[in-house]
């Protein structure tokens, strides 16, 4: 599943820094925790807004990849 990708991606040094966004059906406070402890960067819910994807993908790459994790 999902979850289980982030975490092995997270795992791997060569992937560690991969940014990886959550898209999902579920949008619950809990989902969202579950989604940072996995080790996604963004969680949205589907269906995804235009502009929240492209603010991602903004901020991804004004920053050189990095990103802010969720919190």
């Amino acid at each position: 599943n999902g979850f289980e990708l982030a975490r092995l991606i997270r795992q791997e040094p060569l992937l560690s820094q991969t940014v990886l966004v959550a898209l999902t059906g579920y949008g619950l406070a809990a989902d969202r925790q579950r989604s940072q402890e996995a080790g996604f960067d963004y969680h949205l819910v589907k269906p995804a807004d235009f502009n929240e994807i492209e603010k991602i993908l903004i901020s991804v790459c004004q920053n050189g990849g990095a990103v802010h994790r969720l919190r």
